[in-house]
């Protein structure tokens, strides 16, 4: 709980501390509308992000998708709502070209909304790399990194991409072949 909590409290600084997301902010609420139905909006939008992480824990990924949609239509300017919807689109997209490429350009649109959400940069990153692009997965994974240096996800896929360094023979490597 009180990890969801930081999270929140970050992701409200992040939109008060960028200036286009502020904007963002202030024209997505209308002058003259209730702060409780703002706030109600806000734990719909909440609701239906954690209902998608549930459905996309067990596979569901229709109905995840339906959720992520769900949250991002009721809160825009969360960069981290899209990047699960862009991820769960990629995901049904099974490989499609054209669904990649659109869940790319959310991702890219996530990250401006969210810069510190580590996962719209791993969910870049894993598409880049199931790609073929696997320096642009890279640039993503540490990119995450930057975000949280404690990623765990950013960490192993950046060191699947890079090779180990070769091993020498010998005793400890010191003593050659």
């Amino acid at each position: 709980m009180a990890d969801q909590v930081h999270v929140l409290l970050e992701r409200a600084r992040d939109v008060l501390l960028h200036a286009e997301q502020r904007r963002e902010l202030d024209r997505a609420r209308a002058p003259d509308e209730d702060p409780h139905r703002i706030e109600a909006r806000m734990t719909a939008a909440e609701a239906a992000f954690q209902d998608g992480l549930r459905r996309l824990d067990v596979g569901e990924l229709m109905p995840a998708y339906d959720a992520f949609s769900r949250a991002s239509t009721l809160s825009p300017s969360e960069g981290v709502y899209l990047a699960h919807q862009a991820w769960t689109s990629f995901m049904l997209g099974d490989g499609d070209q054209e669904v990649t490429d659109r869940a790319i350009e959310e991702l890219k649109t996530a990250t401006e909304q969210s810069p510190r959400a580590e996962e719209a940069h791993v969910f870049a990153g894993l598409m880049y790399e199931k790609r073929g692009d696997k320096e642009e997965a890279a640039r993503c994974f540490r990119r995450a990194l930057l975000a949280n240096p404690d990623s765990v996800r950013a960490l192993r896929a950046l060191r699947a991409l890079t090779p180990a360094p070769e091993r020498k023979s010998g005793f400890f490597g010191l003593f050659g072949n």
